[in-house]
């Protein structure tokens, strides 16, 4: 005990034995300050109001009071103090009745001694001290657990917002690009389009990256969106290489392309790897003297993985830097100290993070003023390469209690004239909603298999999950029909003894591709935009369409303008000024004047999505968005205002 002597308040009506406990007390060697005794609750909650007790020692039949109640009472009383209950029964109901009720201990007074009662009073002290101490840890442990909650909730609504901020003028940037390569501000020649398109793909990739690199934690959770397909390593690698080109000979770098083997195709979700090998490339210029060469090839890693080297003659990297260079907000000192070098140092930890969620690794090997060699692996894109590149990478990564789920995902009905676009967009919508350490793979007969890490229990709420999400799909798309998806357990093992199981049962993959829609003549469309970029691309692309055009740059002039002009479709943002874009959809269907003409809302944050689908827009998409999405959209929801006029059962 840390004090100098325990204090104690004891509740006994009965002077002989209030009398032989305060003699046992006194023999004790525990030393004990002079006992407080009452006679009844009443006048112990008067004591213990004027007097700060270390324990109470009670019995359970007291004038005001008798049983259990008594420990009830005092535990209203105080829940600082331990309470030692004291009674004639010798009974192990009693006791145990006596401890749920909130006493620490429970003594019969035919066992009491000196020992028995002093060794009692000590251990309830020290044992309720150490349960309040976990209990006030916990307590702060679910304030802490509070405040990070909200500091998350912020961070999330940060990220957001700086999200939008960025695709706001990637929206403008690619949407006229897009309508300068198409002809429709005048002719351009071949080399024009060509640059146009590279342009608005670096533009699409740059939309990828905001995302990518705002939101880290969707990566740490595994939750960052991949589409791994089958793709030619050539043409992947030829990309990088016509990108980087002008910055390595802007520097007088020779950038040298090792041949690749025709027909080496990979495993990968592209425009990460491109990402991945953008990165290394960059760095090796960067780091690289003035005349040296940097090489990009690609080599068989062994039967199931391609090796994609990056290798410089630049200053190396020491030994003992090279796992820290993978790690978050790291340089290496000597490069660092190069001024036209500074950085942030995340560039290797994302592009780790994004070799392994192409089922690959990032390996590095250096030597001090010789170079450094980047290897990259994918999977081969052959069925037993990617499975065991698959189950590799999980059984490393996998908790014991955790296992792999092999479900089988197909159409219940498919009309066959809308089956290539229902596929494609089976197909993409799978890949986005299981997690990014899951595996997709599409069959030769409309049926996927899906590889998806759950525990015991948590399988029927991944079915869930995709389920409602694919509820939510078909109701926001604007292509052909889309079937209901049933979804069937194929299996669920551990990964090392049912690695070979789980591979047996998957099926040959056959791509099958989409094709776009034809397209319904549109009439009068209302841009309601506060962006005038935004709404004069958008006006631009619709009037080359043949579209009557009418904008307004915030919620009050929209609704004004819904009423004067009419229009057949409504494209509404959702940050804008006097009115936000969700009031404003709020009131169109509140309106049965309006209720039932089509709005496409078009927004930057994709936590917009779910709310404008209840309020009952038609579809959402995200900006920077493709045009032929746009296109797809306004000709799907005429289609359907001209099917349904009254809007009824959309």
């Amino acid at each position: 005990m840390n004090k100098q002597s325990i204090d104690i308040l004891l509740i006994e009506d009965t002077c002989s034995d209030a009398e032989m406990l305060q003699r046992m007390l006194r023999r004790s060697k525990v030393l004990f300050s002079p006992i407080t005794w009452v006679q009844s609750i009443a006048d112990a909650a008067d004591a213990i109001r004027e007097i700060e007790f270390d324990v109470i020692l009670t019995d359970l039949g007291l004038p005001d009071i008798t049983g259990i109640e008594t420990i009830t009472r005092l535990r209203g009383l105080t829940d600082r103090l331990p309470i030692i209950a004291l009674t004639g029964q010798d009974e192990d109901d009693t006791g145990l009745s006596v401890i749920k009720a909130g006493a620490s201990d429970f003594i019969p007074k035919a066992l009491m001694s000196e020992p028995v009662i002093s060794r009692a009073i000590t251990h309830s002290i020290e044992r309720f001290q150490l349960a309040t101490k976990v209990v006030d840890a916990n307590r702060l442990l679910e304030s802490k657990n509070e405040r990070l909650a909200q500091m998350y909730k912020m961070s999330q609504q940060f990220v957001d917002n700086v999200s939008h901020e960025f695709r706001t003028p990637l929206t403008v940037v690619r949407e006229f690009a897009a309508i300068v390569r198409d002809g429709i501000d005048g002719p351009v020649t071949v080399k024009q389009k060509c640059r146009l398109s590279t342009l608005i793909n670096r533009t699409d990739d740059l939309a990828n990256m905001v995302d990518d690199l705002l939101d880290t934690s969707r990566l740490e959770a595994g939750l960052l969106r991949t589409c791994r397909e089958e793709h030619e390593l050539s043409d992947i690698v030829g990309q990088v290489e016509r990108m980087l080109r002008t910055r390595a000979v802007g520097k007088k770098i020779t950038l040298v392309v090792g041949d690749i083997q025709e027909g080496t195709k990979v495993f990968c979700d592209a425009e990460k790897l491109r990402r991945v090998l953008i990165n290394l490339l960059v760095n090796a210029i960067k780091f690289t003297p003035i005349g040296g060469r940097v090489e990009i090839s690609a080599t068989l890693a062994d039967k199931d993985r391609v090796r994609i080297t990056v290798a410089d003659n630049g200053p190396g990297i020491a030994a003992e830097e090279l796992q820290r260079i993978f790690e978050r907000f790291q340089q290496v000192e000597a490069h660092h100290r190069m001024a036209s070098c500074k950085g942030f140092g995340l560039g290797l930890s994302i592009a780790r993070a994004l070799a392994s969620l192409n089922l690959g690794s990032l390996q590095v090997n250096s030597v001090l003023g010789k170079g450094t060699h980047f290897s990259v692996l994918v999977p081969r894109a052959k069925l037993e390469s990617i499975l065991n590149c698959y189950f590799d990478q999980r059984a490393k990564t996998l908790d014991k209690n955790e296992k792999i789920s092999l479900l089988e995902v197909y159409p219940e009905t498919l009309d066959f004239e809308d089956r290539p676009n229902a596929i494609e967009s089976i197909d993409d919508f799978l890949r986005s909603s299981v997690k990014s350490f899951d595996l997709v793979l599409k069959s030769d007969d409309c049926r996927w298999l899906v590889y998806a890490c759950n525990s015991a229990t948590s399988l029927p709420t991944f079915k869930n999950r995709i389920m409602e999400k694919w509820a939510n799909q078909k109701r926001n798309h604007y292509g052909a029909s889309l079937p209901n998806l049933a979804m069937d357990v194929k299996a669920t093992l551990n990964v090392v003894p049912g690695r070979e199981q789980l591979i047996k049962l998957a099926r040959p993959q056959k791509a099958i591709t989409g094709q776009v829609a034809n397209r319904t003549a549109l009439s009068k469309v209302l841009v309601v935009d506060d962006e005038l970029d935004v709404a004069a691309a958008i006006e631009s692309r619709l009037a080359a369409g043949g579209f009557d055009v009418s904008t307004a740059n915030d919620g009050v002039s929209g609704l004004e303008a819904v009423e004067r002009f009419q229009p057949d479709v409504i494209l509404l943002d959702i940050r804008m000024p006097k009115m936000d874009g969700l009031t404003v959809l709020h009131r169109l269907k509140s309106n049965p004047e309006t209720a039932s003409t089509p709005v496409i809302v078009l927004s930057a944050s994709m936590r917009d999505k779910q709310k404008v689908l209840d309020l009952g827009a038609s579809f959402f998409i995200q900006k920077p968005y493709q045009s032929d999405s746009l296109m797809a959209a306004l000709d799907a929801a005429i289609e359907n205002l001209h099917h349904n006029p009254t809007g009824v059962g959309k």
